[in-house]
């Protein structure tokens, strides 16, 4: 399936154009504050005392994060993340 990006829409396989959403505009602001943590390596327990939120909040942050973009794991959700800031869509600075 080749799809290109063209600005908010995105051609389908049969090439018209659809409406797209970017999986990663779905996220919350805190979300994404962790999702930014998350990308620069940062451990857990040192996000969750940042953040100032106890690790089962940072724990259901994080499933949702994935669950919202799709991934089964951390790492394939901050590619995903790079992937989309690196064609032009909105990056997560604050």
């Amino acid at each position: 399936m080749n799809q290109e990006w063209n600005g908010i829409e995105r051609r389908s396989p049969n090439n018209t154009l659809t409406n797209y959403t970017n999986p990663v505009d779905t996220l919350t602001p805190r979300e994404r504050e962790v999702l930014n943590y998350l990308s620069r390596g940062e451990h857990s327990k040192t996000i969750a005392h940042d953040l100032q939120i106890s690790p089962e909040t940072l724990r259901t942050h994080r499933k949702n994060i994935l669950k919202k973009l799709a991934c089964r794991t951390t790492i394939e959700a901050i590619v995903k993340l790079q992937d989309t800031t690196s064609s032009g869509a909105n990056s997560l600075q604050f």
